[in-house]
């Protein structure tokens, strides 16, 4: 097969960025996420008129696939399955986010697209999905579109996609597990 060093451009995570903002504000990373008007979406239809914006100049280049993945309790290559739970990640404020793909377990080692052994290695190879995930959500063209795909890596507990003017997920940090949400 055909290997190459390639790494498509993404949104690198907000959440830990975004974990001390009030759930009824907006953190100011997001306050620049990419919504365009001409794209229809659904999340920009809502009672808030100014979440979507004109791009004179296009808006195409601006989409990117992002990833959301905590970074407690990593084995070596990143993976998480187990936890030291009530010491860690018991809010907000003490739960960390990866925020810099630099800083992913696997990124200075050599990159074999043969393997998923690292959560470099993961996002990386997720990268490429951009030729596919993008097109889908511009080939849709209908008023209120809600169109979003993600996809979840079980090793890291990794969640990334593409929704558009979602930007719920720089929110992930503020949500809690409760009796009532399962």
């Amino acid at each position: 097969g055909i290997e190459t060093n390639s790494f498509t451009e993404l949104s690198q995570g907000a959440a830990e960025e975004c974990k001390t903002t009030p759930s009824d504000s907006v953190c100011d990373r997001m306050k620049d996420w990419p919504c365009d008007c001409k794209w229809n979406d659904f999340y920009a239809r809502g009672a808030d008129s100014d979440t979507c914006r004109e791009y004179p100049l296009g808006s195409r280049r601006q989409q990117k696939l992002w990833f959301e993945a905590q970074s407690q309790d990593i084995n070596p290559d990143g993976s998480r399955n187990s936890t030291t739970f009530q010491d860690v990640a018991t809010s907000p404020k003490t739960t960390t986010w990866w925020d810099n793909i630099s800083d992913l377990p696997g990124s200075t080692e050599e990159f074999s697209s043969s393997t998923y052994s690292t959560t470099f290695a993961r996002v990386k190879t997720y990268s490429a999905l951009s030729t596919v995930m993008i097109p889908l959500y511009n080939y849709d063209k209908t008023n209120n579109k809600l169109l979003a795909t993600f996809v979840g890596f079980e090793a890291d507990g990794m969640f990334a996609g593409y929704g558009g003017c979602f930007d719920g997920f720089a929110r992930y940090a503020l949500w809690h597990s409760s009796e009532d949400n399962g």
